[in-house]
């Protein structure tokens, strides 16, 4: 359960920080071709490093599916443990779509009331000064809105 919580955890993060990317981080580098170029590599880096953790959780998914095949393999593991294995190995191809969604919380509540707080920013402003001064009730929205993401994307194994 832990190396799956984790997992989907940190899974969770990539595509909270791409959410940024695409909603806040874009807005940010619109003055040249530069900038757009720059804007275009992260968002495509992101996506790989995204692609690469559902590819090596897919291959932990294996691993346990594979243990599961070999009694005796368990050792010391309680029913519960070898009952979540199980559940993990079941659930794991409707999770592994599921990852790959490429929509993740983007039509939320906490999503608009961040972006609306944020329309107020002069475009063109310097990214990391205007995100450091932003109006705490704005940085919270933001964080909601991230968290939710997350906690959408570890609820694939949470609700289970």
């Amino acid at each position: 359960d832990r190396i799956v919580k984790n997992n989907l955890l940190y899974i969770g993060n990539i595509i909270a920080l791409k959410a940024w990317y695409r909603n806040v981080r874009k807005t940010f580098m619109c003055r040249d071709e530069f900038d757009h170029a720059c804007y275009e590599r992260g968002v495509r880096n992101l996506e790989w490093v995204l692609s690469e953790r559902i590819k090596r959780f897919g291959e932990f998914a294996e691993k346990v599916k594979e243990s599961l095949q070999s009694p005796g393999q368990q050792g010391s593991e309680t029913d519960e443990e070898i009952a979540s294995q199980r559940c993990f190995a079941a659930a794991w191809e409707t999770m592994e779509f599921e990852l790959k969604q490429s929509e993740w919380a983007e039509n939320t509540e906490a999503k608009e009331t961040f972006l609306s707080m944020l329309e107020n920013v002069p475009v063109g402003s310097a990214y990391t000064k205007t995100i450091q001064f932003l109006e705490p009730e704005t940085k919270q929205a933001g964080q909601v809105w991230l968290q939710s993401i997350i906690n959408e994307v570890a609820g694939l194994w949470l609700t289970k």
